[in-house]
């Protein structure tokens, strides 16, 4: 997505993070009286949103759940929300003020490839296959009626669940209507991204994985295993790339064969990768 949210925690230092395909600068909240913030009336972009963020660029951002930034290994942040705002050209790139309720779900310990949507992380979590926990937060709006709308419960499971999406619904009647509640916050920032640095990254992840994937075609390992034992899951560059050599020279999601794996150590040249080494 184009857009990454900025929580008000998150505004107080400045910072640059590198996430593609957009530069998300954090950046210290501007003196108000020469930001041209809009007002309630002229939030004009309605969105209903739903987006997936690593658990370490959401703790930079302040999505965090519970008051923890802490993010372990395998761990993902999701986001459903709800928004009315209104872009700002300044500076520092191009801003969005406007109100917004977010519903926050953090999900750990969950499987490869687990299907990470908000009705399957709920089914998952009661019935103790996952780990996760859930904020619910209104941004921008001031109206006392939302507190009431705000559900009670503990641990997130389908339950909670159904509340927590019943309470987000109705919010968004409140922010979308009572304009004389809304204080217009910022939202988001974004700026054009420099690629330069990025790319060549790319490039040597790209090569990393194109070097395990051989390596594992060599030992006969089927690409499900080579992708599940490669260190880095949340790496997409260098998964592509296993997937790539595999498509290239296995053509298939069997053992690769004798001749798929004498290919492999021919292109290997007497090398193989092991996690840390290259021997």
């Amino acid at each position: 997505m184009p857009w990454y949210p900025i929580a008000a925690e998150a505004s107080i230092k400045e910072e640059t993070l590198d996430v593609a395909p957009v530069r998300l600068t954090v950046a210290p909240v501007p003196n108000l009286a020469d930001a041209d913030v809009p007002k309630a009336a002229d939030l004009d972009l309605w969105t209903w949103d739903q987006y997936e963020l690593k658990s370490d660029v959401a703790a930079k951002l302040g999505l965090t759940v519970g008051g923890s930034g802490n993010a372990t290994y395998k761990s993902r942040v999701l986001v459903a929300e709800f928004s009315r705002s209104k872009s700002i050209m300044r500076p520092e790139g191009q801003l969005r003020y406007g109100t917004a309720a977010r519903l926050i779900v953090k999900v750990s310990n969950f499987e490869a490839g687990a299907n990470l949507t908000l009705p399957f992380i709920a089914a998952e979590a009661q019935f103790n296959r996952l780990e996760a926990s859930a904020a619910l937060r209104i941004e921008g709006y001031v109206g006392a009626s939302a507190a009431k709308q705000l559900p009670k419960f503990g641990s997130f499971d389908v339950e909670s669940y159904v509340k927590l999406m019943d309470a987000l619904n109705a919010l968004t009647e409140s922010i979308g209507a009572d304009v004389d509640n809304i204080r217009p916050v910022r939202l988001w920032t974004w700026a054009e991204a420099d690629d330069s640095g990025k790319a060549v990254d790319d490039r040597l992840t790209s090569a990393v994985g194109t070097m395990w994937a051989l390596t594992q075609i060599a030992e006969g390992k089927p690409v499900a295993e080579a992708l599940a034992r490669y260190r880095d899951e949340d790496d997409t560059v260098a998964q592509d790339a296993i997937q790539a050599t595999y498509n290239h020279i296995v053509n298939s999601d069997e053992a690769p064969g004798g001749q798929a794996r004498a290919r492999a150590k021919e292109l290997l040249d007497g090398y193989k990768a092991r996690h840390g080494f290259l021997f």
